[in-house]
């Protein structure tokens, strides 16, 4: 496992950042096409475009209690993701996430009732993050500049939603130059205010390309509290299409 990044909190640091003009200035790196970089971005994340992967999300609180939820995400293409839950008091849960719109089924009602990407699923992550669609074709992305964040060199690009897949409507997203992995990124509610900060924490290699391992969610209101995303295993896979329709769920 590659680690890339120091564990460190931060909070709303968009407001003291001195972003350069990459087109003015010939003192950094060339300026990359925002939409490309996005692309390179989502390589890291997710490895493939359509993969299974096992996920565990730990939170621990301020006072030191732990709390283990685990997952069996799907994903396919840049607008489907059906997310399994694997522990016993959840068995035969499923998350479906569309272009169209989220559902949960829930097996004693045999139903898939809609919901939103951004409720709450566990600690501090929204049933958007652990969908993990790309984010390239979700939303549009601008390049606002360079910025050197404890020592790394990373481009800064700001995402707006394009789709109704993408589960917040601003994200700014800090990627490190040399190697094009996110490197820790914000999470914006659509009145500007500040929802979640997430950090990069690790990467592993697979097939000579770095995929992401391992990241961490911390929200504004509390932040001795983090939830930490761990990627256990990821695999490249095809599904049927028909596993991500919302009348199949009560057959999976």
């Amino acid at each position: 496992m590659i680690k890339l990044r120091c564990d460190h909190k931060w909070f709303g640091m968009t407001g003291s950042i001195v972003l350069l003009n990459v087109l003015l200035t010939g003192a950094v790196a060339a300026a990359p096409n925002a939409q490309n970089l996005l692309e390179e971005v989502d390589k890291h994340r997710l490895g493939w475009d359509s993969v299974e992967v096992d996920v565990s999300i730990t939170t621990t609180t301020s006072w030191g209690k732990k709390t283990v939820k685990r997952y069996l995400v799907r994903v396919t293409g840049k607008e489907r993701s059906l997310v399994k839950f694997l522990n016993p008091e959840e068995r035969g849960q499923y998350l479906l996430m569309r272009n169209e719109g989220m559902w949960m089924y829930f097996p004693n009602t045999r139903r898939a009732i809609r919901i939103t990407p951004l409720q709450r699923l566990t600690g501090n992550t929204s049933n958007g993050d652990i969908a993990n669609l790309p984010f390239s074709g979700n939303y549009t992305p601008q390049l606002l500049g360079s910025e050197n964040v404890d020592g790394v060199a990373t481009w800064v690009l700001e995402l707006k939603a394009l789709s109704r897949a993408a589960t917040y409507p601003t994200l700014k997203i800090w990627v490190r130059q040399d190697n094009q992995t996110p490197y820790r990124a914000e999470y914006y509610l659509a009145s500007g205010k500040l929802m979640k900060n997430v950090d990069y924490v690790a990467y592993e290699e697979r097939n000579g390309y770095l995929v992401l391992k391992t990241m961490q969610f911390r929200v504004p209101h509390k932040p001795n509290e983090v939830s930490e995303m761990q990627f256990t295993r990821v695999e490249p896979k095809k599904f049927p299409a028909y596993w991500f329709q919302k009348n199949y769920l009560p057959r999976l």
